[in-house]
């Protein structure tokens, strides 16, 4: 079987233990997108940049090479990224499938159920914990045991804590002060997590001022 991918991995510890989600759909849909984009940028089929001959010198979303991967959601997402839109642009667009894509994904791999509900929205529940234990075991030894923190750790870290969702890592209330300075000092989110990041906090900011 094919190692989980980042946005996988996210969805697994949002996933609350009695099923739901941590945070609003919308919240999760956009930290997912961040995940995928994430992916594609790491692996180098898309960057941000200005196009020749852009007045403005707008930096806009663009894939690296002919053909899309291999893996079909990546693939999704990168023709999604190959219409040369701006980071917002692409990452709500990625947003709009996210939770789809990326619940599917874990369905398949037999880590969750879905329960379709009329009313209240589908209901996502852990078939067992193991994985996203592992999961959220590796995130706290990089935090408080110092192990090396890699590219894909300091993104999942990103989405999790500026979208106020680092509470997921915390086994008591006084680590916060301790992820908080940890995930500080990896320096301040850079695309695509900021795009992500950026829809999620302006979203409570227009819900607080409302």
């Amino acid at each position: 079987m094919t190692a989980l991918l980042r946005a996988e991995e996210l969805a697994l510890l949002l996933i609350r233990p009695k099923g739901g989600w941590q945070a609003s759909r919308y919240d999760v849909a956009d930290i997912l997108a961040g995940g995928l984009l994430g992916e594609l940028a790491d692996e180098e089929q898309i960057d941000r940049r200005v196009d020749a001959g852009d007045f403005w010198g707008r930096r806009r979303v663009h894939t690296d090479g002919w053909e899309p991967p291999p893996d079909p959601s990546l693939a999704r997402v990168w023709h999604v990224a190959d219409q040369g839109k701006s980071a917002t642009s692409v990452q709500q667009a990625v947003a709009k499938f996210a939770i789809d894509e990326v619940v599917g994904r874990l369905q398949a791999r037999e880590l969750v159920t879905v329960t379709k509900r009329a009313v209240l929205g589908d209901k996502v529940e852990l078939m067992d914990t193991s994985t996203r234990d592992a999961i959220r075991t590796r995130l706290r030894a990089i935090i408080l045991d110092g192990v090396e923190v890699t590219d894909r750790d300091r993104s999942q870290l990103w989405l999790l804590h500026h979208t106020h969702q680092s509470p997921v890592l915390r086994d008591a209330m006084r680590e916060w002060l301790t992820i908080h300075r940890f995930v500080r000092d990896l320096g301040r989110p850079e695309w695509p997590e900021k795009a992500a990041i950026d829809v999620v906090q302006g979203r409570a900011a227009a819900v607080a001022s409302a």
